[in-house]
């Protein structure tokens, strides 16, 4: 648990945060149990037009879903800790390169790459050109290899490269299904 010192007001909710309060040296003391009531605090700091601490900040980047919110809504900036919170999941990562950072970077397109959907929507949305390693990561799925092929390729000049590389997969996921030796081992 993080504990937050702030004080309680009077009559001011803290349900919403998920979390209780505790008494202190005669003040109440704010723990945050999970990473939301972390965020929503911020939020609510930001409201009363006070700056949260980087105790907010760091129990925010317990979860990437709240660390990315946390960077649009709080931070309103890109920072190594809550990026690197947001690359703990692929679907975050790829938000946090498009609507955080607005630009292309090797960790947040390498953590979009562990998911074949992601992938695809990185090369399309952030780096807006085909990559060896989106087009890898997204030939794991036909469908987003057949989106990345249509919407990514062709508008990058390279429309049968991906083509090629789902070809060559057939080949070497048939060959070693039949015990076919083909190259690079598959099949033995």
């Amino acid at each position: 648990m993080i504990y937050i010192n702030q004080v309680v007001k009077p009559g001011q909710e803290w349900s919403r945060f998920g979390g209780g309060a505790l008494a202190n040296n005669g003040e109440i003391t704010r723990i945050f149990k999970d990473a939301k009531a972390a965020y929503l605090y911020a939020l609510d700091m930001l409201k009363e037009n006070k700056k949260p601490g980087d105790e907010t900040r760091t129990a925010a980047c317990r979860e990437p879903k709240c660390a990315y919110f946390y960077a649009v809504h709080v931070d309103k900036t890109s920072r190594e800790d809550t990026r690197t919170a947001a690359c703990l999941d692929p679907k975050w990562a790829f938000w946090y390169a498009l609507a955080v950072d607005k630009s292309p970077r090797n960790d947040t397109r390498t953590a979009a790459c562990r998911d074949p959907k992601f992938a695809y929507l990185y090369a399309r949305d952030v780096d807006k050109t085909a990559r060896d390693d989106t087009r890898t990561a997204a030939c794991q799925n036909p469908e987003f290899a057949s989106s990345y092929a249509s919407e990514v390729d062709r508008k990058s000049g390279c429309a049968n490269d991906t083509i090629y590389f789902l070809q060559d997969s057939v080949f070497h996921y048939l060959a070693g299904s039949l015990g076919v030796p083909g190259k690079n081992g598959y099949g033995q």
